[in-house]
């Protein structure tokens, strides 16, 4: 559609939808703020860091734990072969399942991230669209002096 002075605009109605999604992008990125400002406030309330001592077990005895726990061996047999204590093999086995002490909190709530990909997209759509009427106006202004050096060049 032209306007008064025979330049391209866009249509209203469509203008209208890309103000309302700029509105609606800044309102995400206000709320996404707020939420990243919220995180760390959540998770050390709902998952405190780990109450008690560290557990008597190394990562490699942990993991031997958990190997022999899932082919079916008894806790007493486990604890016999690593030589760590009923106790220590049973929280090892409850940590892994998500039950006991450190189980019952809910998962951590991660951070949103910023999708740098997804924004310059949307950036570069944005300019395009922002330069489509006056890119238009120019076409149809080289056009229109191209057909008219090629109505002199007839003669």
């Amino acid at each position: 559609m032209r306007n008064q002075e025979g330049l391209w605009c866009v249509d209203r109605e469509h203008s209208e939808f890309f103000q309302h999604y700029d509105v609606l992008w800044d309102e995400n990125q206000r709320l996404v703020r707020q939420w990243n400002k919220f995180v760390p406030e959540y998770n050390s309330i709902v998952s405190p860091r780990e109450r008690g001592r560290p557990l008597a077990a190394s990562k490699a005895q942990q993991a031997d734990v958990l190997r022999r726990h899932k082919r079916r061996a008894s806790l007493r047999a486990i604890a016999a072969a690593t030589s760590l204590s009923l106790r220590t093999v049973r929280t090892i086995v409850e940590k892994a399942e998500g039950r006991g002490r450190a189980g019952k909190r809910t998962n951590e709530v991660r951070r949103k991230e910023f999708d740098r990909l997804r924004a310059a997209g949307y950036r570069a759509r944005k300019k395009t669209r922002d330069r489509l009427p006056l890119a238009i106006s120019e076409q149809l202004k080289t056009g229109a002096a191209l057909v008219k050096a090629a109505k002199g060049l007839g003669r």
